[in-house]
């Protein structure tokens, strides 16, 4: 990945997605999600965006403790937020979805405005498959 320009259209079908593909399976934080949604985001397609849903899903069930770094990057890049809630979807982990429900009770009040949307994306994503889940 060394001198990729942002500006360029990243090569869809090369090893580098391919690599973050891979990597995005490893929960590594909302800074390295971000940094794969700036370099693909183009490429958000059947390829990566499983990937990507997973990594979203599993970053808000397993670290919730991280959300004020999502609350962050949102301030400076608005549509990373609106990429992140597309990608809570009803294909993730049921449990998973379950979790972050259940993490709301967790949500501190300068976050409310963030919770209430991901609270809305989750709950919209577990009563869309129900049937595939159970």
């Amino acid at each position: 990945m060394a001198g990729f320009c942002l500006a360029q259209r990243p090569n869809c079908a090369g090893q580098g997605v391919f690599r973050a593909q891979d990597s995005l399976r490893l929960y590594c934080g909302w800074q390295v999600i971000y940094k794969f949604y700036r370099l693909y985001n183009a490429c958000d397609n059947a390829y990566v965006t499983d990937a990507f849903s997973s990594a979203i899903v599993k970053a808000l069930a397993e670290k919730w403790d991280s959300l004020p770094e999502l609350q962050k990057i949102s301030d400076t890049d608005s549509a990373f937020l609106d990429f992140v809630l597309r990608h809570i979807d009803a294909t993730a982990d049921f449990g998973s979805l379950k979790k972050i429900l259940a993490n709301m009770n967790n949500c501190r009040k300068e976050f409310e405005s963030l919770c209430a949307r991901i609270r809305k994306k989750t709950s919209a994503a577990l009563e869309a498959a129900p049937d595939l889940h159970e």
